[in-house]
């Protein structure tokens, strides 16, 4: 009856996880940028200097983004800056987001380096984040308030004090 069960579950998230699921993209990039966060924090404890790593990590970054860019022009060409009405919109609110990516890139990677734990970055980074990004919802994108959410930010809040205050 236990294997019925878990393969009727496995089929479920088979499904669910489809090509159009915001959760698998989540998982996969979630497996990438642990891979980012392990490879950094290695190179810091061998004790290599942080401008070097620093240096090397954006460089591959931009070597891969341009062979992304050159690779989604080619590809989509025929349907790039068709949107005249909200041009000026995009270019402006995408310069802000990557701005603001590349700044924190610059900034995160040396928490990575000073932090005993590299685990600690992202256990005040991640829930902080999720809580702004909440809140930014309801009052800037109109999302209901649901009192649940309010009770696991306020979970997430004391499980960032224990982590902290213990390190």
């Amino acid at each position: 009856m236990k294997i019925i069960y878990f393969l009727n579950i496995d089929k479920y998230y088979m499904n669910h996880l489809n090509k159009k699921s915001w959760e698998l993209y989540t998982i996969i990039s979630l497996f990438f940028l642990t891979i980012s966060v392990i490879t950094r924090k290695y190179l810091f404890n061998l004790k290599c200097n942080f401008n070097d790593v620093l240096f090397f990590y954006l460089l591959f970054l931009i070597l891969f983004y341009s062979i992304f860019l050159i690779y989604l022009y080619k590809k989509e060409k025929d349907n790039l800056f068709k949107d005249k009405k909200n041009g000026k919109t995009i270019m402006v609110v995408t310069f802000i987001a990557s701005l603001s990516v590349a700044i924190a890139i610059i900034i995160k990677t040396k928490a990575y380096e000073i932090t005993p734990n590299m685990s600690y970055v992202d256990v005040l980074m991640e829930p902080t984040k999720i809580i702004l990004l909440y809140l930014f919802s309801i009052f800037v994108f109109g999302t209901v308030f649901k009192p649940v959410v309010l009770i696991g930010i306020m979970l997430t809040l004391t499980g960032i004090l224990i982590v902290l205050k213990n390190q």
